[in-house]
């Protein structure tokens, strides 16, 4: 690789003037140590079998149900889907950690891994938005919204939004840029820093971010003029595990990112002056909050849990399953109460 950038030490606390569009994946203040590749990798790991198994088990039980379903299912379904490509790219990652950060795998699956992991960030994004907004019109206009919820149309829009995310997305894979430098696939953590990027990334989370928090906060002021207890209690812990999941996942990483392309040196044509530990702390958290960002696998199987009686139902079953063989009755009880997943979708 041709090193036609300058790169020049300016005092020795470590003050580097910084005009270089490669800098960013090649600069010697950023490195990972063993401590950061064990947490990392511990991690991954933790949201390949939690979110494996959740996910899994929910698709299944999509698949498995043939009766009418509401819009909500629809988008919990395509939820699952996408976090299971999500999970798919994870045993990469995984392997660059364990191998002290190598990337032999060349340069299209290192496009790829790039493609899928923002891919299906957005998509949950949307996807979540998708049911907020679902749930929104469900219990605050019932009457005037039911010639609206239809599965069709639910089906279209997880097709439009799977179109206009993968277009957006598209150019990680097309991009005529090196993916791989110096043994490192830079588009694990290493992208170049850049204000264009900083932008369509804020318009890209701000918008489902905004549209599902003004949809949960009009759903609990509606909730708070009255309803069953019971109900009212499932859609408001609903309310919170979704915010819970934006606030641990989404908004630590889109922070992250925003500091970095604003502080990080190396995307601009403009000289830059930086110091060595601002640059280092910035890729520590872009790298953690990356990691974040991949759990929302791990937990939008809680999100089945509490909107899904079936999921519930066979989940708290699994641990029971050895002792209630012979219990046939109460299975035909179950089955006649919770006799689809859109009867039961609850949030």
């Amino acid at each position: 690789m041709q090193h036609s950038d300058s790169v020049t030490m300016n005092n020795p606390e470590g003050v580097m003037l910084i005009n270089a569009s490669s800098i960013s994946w090649m600069d010697p203040c950023v490195h990972e140590t063993w401590l950061e590749n064990i947490l990392l990798s511990v991690c991954y790991v933790l949201g390949l079998l939690v979110g494996g198994f959740g996910n899994i088990l929910a698709l299944s039980l999509f698949i498995r149900d043939r009766q009418p379903r509401s819009p909500s299912d629809i988008f919990l379904l395509h939820l699952a889907l996408s976090d299971l490509f999500l999970l798919l790219s994870l045993p990469t990652r995984l392997y660059y950690h364990l191998s002290s950060n190598s990337w032999p795998f060349g340069s299209m699956p290192c496009r790829l891994s790039g493609f899928v992991f923002y891919l299906n960030m957005y998509a949950s994004l949307y996807f979540l938005a998708g049911i907020s907004i679902d749930r929104y019109l469900a219990i605050v206009h019932p009457l005037n919204s039911i010639k609206f919820r239809k599965p069709l149309h639910a089906h279209v829009i997880c097709i439009l939004l799977w179109a206009i995310v993968a277009f957006a997305t598209a150019p990680l894979l097309l991009s005529r840029h090196q993916a791989v430098v110096e043994n490192s696939c830079r588009l694990l953590y290493r992208e170049t820093p850049s204000l264009r990027a900083l932008t369509s990334l804020s318009a890209a989370f701000a918008i489902p971010f905004l549209g599902t928090v003004t949809c949960y906060g009009l759903i609990l002021k509606r909730l708070r003029q009255g309803g069953d207890r019971k109900p009212k209690e499932r859609a408001v812990k609903m309310v919170l595990l979704v915010l819970t999941i934006f606030l641990i996942c989404f908004v630590p990483y889109h922070l992250s990112r925003a500091l970095y392309h604003v502080l990080m040196p190396g995307g601009e044509d403009t000289a830059v002056l930086s110091s060595c530990n601002l640059r280092q702390g910035l890729a520590l958290a872009n790298r953690f909050t990356s990691c974040l960002s991949t759990l929302n696998a791990a937990l939008d199987p809680l999100v089945y849990f509490f909107a899904v009686k079936k999921f519930r139902q066979t989940l708290l079953r699994l641990p029971c399953r050895r002792h209630d063989g012979g219990d046939q009755k109460n299975r035909q009880e179950n089955q006649t109460e919770d006799s689809s997943l859109s009867a039961k979708t609850e949030v």
